[in-house]
């Protein structure tokens, strides 16, 4: 469980400029070397501009209006599916490791002890 690993002793917590968290090398060597090799369309043989956003809608927002079918941008995008996942085995690892208990519990934990003093500062405030 690379990911539990990484979560466990290479996170490190952040409250500057926000509240957050860095995860270091929570993918394995293999993992990144399957998303370095997929097969993805290039954008450009597709007639689609790459315009700096993941949807390839010119910022105007209609992907994130929720079109059904993924729309343009679903072309050059890659799933792991049932399917394909003989295809990823280290991603389909990534995915079962974060629908793990441990891993759950871990990422849960953490953010429910903000959630928990967020909801006292907001009880104090009532």
């Amino acid at each position: 469980m690379e990911l539990f690993k990484s979560l466990e002793t290479k996170t490190k917590n952040f409250k500057d400029p926000f509240q957050h968290f860095e995860i270091n090398e929570p993918l394995t060597e293999e993992a990144i070397k399957e998303i370095s090799d997929a097969e993805i369309a290039d954008p450009r043989n597709e007639n689609l501009k790459y315009d700096g956003t993941r949807a390839l809608d010119g910022g105007d927002g209609a992907f994130r209006s929720g079109i059904k079918d993924g729309g343009k941008a679903k072309k050059i995008r890659c799933y792991v599916t049932k399917e394909n996942s003989n295809q990823f085995p280290n991603l389909t690892k990534l995915i079962e490791d974060l629908r793990s208990e441990k891993v759950y519990k871990k990422i849960g934990f953490t953010h429910w002890k903000r959630f928990k003093k967020f909801l006292c500062k907001i009880g104090s405030n009532l």
